[in-house]
């Protein structure tokens, strides 16, 4: 009896599964539109992209993206942002429009994978970690520009606020009693990044030595107080009334870790998702930041930095006459605080050779064959 029972409630359970299948199926069947022709219509006349947008690319050329630069950008991605489906698939470029205009928004799974596009398809081109050659490269253009030798990079690190996930607890909490995430980047003497967000060891030059003293030292990267001092990482020296020798040494790390101040300032301020807290999961953001610094490197690249609507020349804090002149990128925009500075993330103890090391260029720094002119008047002006 009890053997005929589950029998029967078995061949219950499955015929009610067909019949809900079969209902279901029946309604998709009886759909007349998959999208009412009225939302449509919609779309087409008063929609973001048909209107504003095509009104800014048609006719305002005072933006950092000009018609050419625009499309060049899409033809490089066209290809991998074009949708197949049998009902009218939202075009390459209002993809591209989509992600670029609005940031985060309600077109999350347009803007997610178009992020993900162009990260796969530029990064390798773009914001490729440099072979040995290349970070060679870099250490002339530091030497030439901001007068750091062996400097292979300016590296610094950010909180990036986001809401807070889903039952994440105090994962993201940081001591600025906000939910972030950490942000750790490097750049080169032309503000564009090296690497962010990329974990892994970096092939460096070998060592060599000072342009004028013949003995043999590490390749490094500047950074500020909030990094340990490693035989690979240069941070100014700690404490108030230091004496001149050493003051001259933080004026001259100073002057080359400004770029990568500059380039942080840039992303932020020129891209709108950076301008209000993040409202996404910590790996979205991490998607609209690799895909912003993709774009970043595209736009520095594509016009040389003094000549291009992105970046003027003075929207970089530089010097005039030996005197900091701040960049018209510290100006507020709003009450945006998403991209804060990094706290200490080690601790200050340096080992001997460390201490030698950052001595040596210290001593090098004010020498005459490694002396700037100007900077015995810069660190007495404070």
């Amino acid at each position: 009896m009890d053997d005929d029972f589950f029998v029967i409630a078995y061949a219950v359970s499955v015929l009610s599964l067909v019949f809900l299948a079969w209902k279901r199926q029946a309604k998709i069947a009886r759909r007349r539109y998959w999208v009412h022709p009225v939302n449509t219509l919609s779309v087409v006349l008063e929609g973001e992209y048909f209107t504003l947008f095509k009104i800014i690319k048609e006719g305002s050329h005072d933006r950092f993206f000009e018609v050419w630069l625009w499309d060049y950008l899409l033809n490089l991605l066209k290809s991998h942002l074009t949708k197949h489906s049998f009902c009218q698939p939202i075009s390459p470029e209002e993809r591209l429009a989509t992600t670029i205009r609005r940031g985060h928004s309600t077109d999350h799974k347009v803007i997610e994978s178009t992020c993900e596009i162009i990260w796969r398809v530029m990064s390798e081109r773009y914001v490729r970690i440099p072979d040995c050659d290349g970070w060679k490269k870099i250490a002339d253009d530091f030497w030439h520009q901001r007068n750091f030798p062996k400097c292979f990079g300016a590296v610094d690190g950010k909180h990036v606020d986001i809401q807070a996930p889903k039952n994440s607890g105090s994962e993201y909490y940081n001591y600025k009693i906000r939910n972030s995430i950490l942000l750790t980047a490097m750049c080169d003497a032309r503000y564009r990044f090296t690497w962010a967000l990329v974990n892994g060891d970096i092939e460096l030059p070998p060592n060599r030595p000072l342009p004028n003293p013949n003995f043999s030292m590490l390749f490094w990267c500047v950074a500020d107080q909030a990094f340990p001092s490693t035989e690979n990482i240069l941070r100014p020296y700690a404490g108030h009334n230091l004496p001149e020798e050493k003051r001259i040494f933080n004026y001259r790390l100073s002057r080359a870790r400004r770029i990568i101040e500059n380039t942080f300032g840039i992303l932020t301020t020129r891209w709108r998702v950076f301008q209000a807290r993040l409202q996404a999961e910590p790996c979205m953001v991490e998607k609209y930041i690799k895909a912003a610094a993709c774009l970043h490197n595209f736009l520095i690249d594509t016009k040389p930095v003094s000549n291009t609507r992105y970046c003027l020349a003075t929207y970089v804090s530089r010097e005039e006459n030996g005197i900091t002149v701040p960049g018209e990128w510290r100006q507020p925009v709003g009450n945006a605080t998403l991209i804060q500075r990094l706290g200490r993330i080690d601790t200050n103890n340096s080992n001997t050779g460390v201490i030698r090391m950052r001595d040596a260029v210290c001593n090098y720094f004010n020498s005459p064959e490694g002396e700037l002119h100007w900077q015995y008047n810069a660190v007495t002006r404070g």
